[in-house]
């Protein structure tokens, strides 16, 4: 009994440093604020959901076409202005604290105190301005290739109710009434 006693307590104390080493090191709401401020992170949402709006817009054109082959440039022209209102205003709706709020466990769980001291230090080299200064415009290019690569497998990715060959409804035979 003594000794499972004391295999316990070395246990315990073989694990208590680096519990307590994990917990001291936990990146903080602050940690977190301070790199997405540096990093331009809230302001990149805006111009990034504008490119994701553009994108859906074309994803709405290119659907439309499918189904309406004999469509004129003044409904894709509509077709595209609407799909674009609608993305904007979904995602004007979705406040950037609140994005920003969802983000913070996100991080926290990934990073530590000493990996957001890493971080800073590296977008102030210049190494990091450089990527800092140019991630929106990459996000967006890798966006809109992967978008483009995307259009030649629109046909497959219509939904499937849409590409189902529509059957006439069989009318059942008319149950007898019961009394």
């Amino acid at each position: 009994m003594r000794i499972t006693i004391a295999l316990l307590i070395v246990l315990i104390a073989c694990i208590s440093p680096t519990t307590a080493q994990n917990q001291s090191d936990a990146a903080t709401r602050q940690d977190i604020e301070e790199l997405i401020q540096l990093t331009g992170a809230r302001d990149q949402m805006n111009t990034i959901s504008a490119d994701m709006a553009s994108q859906m817009a074309s994803v709405a054109v290119e659907r439309y076409k499918l189904q309406h082959p004999d469509a004129d440039a003044a409904e894709l022209q509509n077709v595209a202005t609407d799909a674009s209102e609608r993305v904007q205003q979904a995602l004007k709706s979705i406040p950037a604290d609140e994005v920003v709020g969802i983000l913070i466990p996100v991080y926290q769980k990934y990073l530590t105190h000493s990996d957001i001291k890493a971080m800073k230090e590296f977008y102030a080299t210049p190494t990091g301005q450089k990527l800092l200064k140019n991630s929106s415009a990459m996000t967006i290019e890798v966006m809109q290739a992967t978008f483009t690569a995307m259009k030649k497998y629109m046909p497959e990715m219509q939904d499937p109710a849409d590409k189902a060959p529509q059957k006439p409804v069989q009318p059942t035979p008319a149950q007898p009434k019961q009394f």
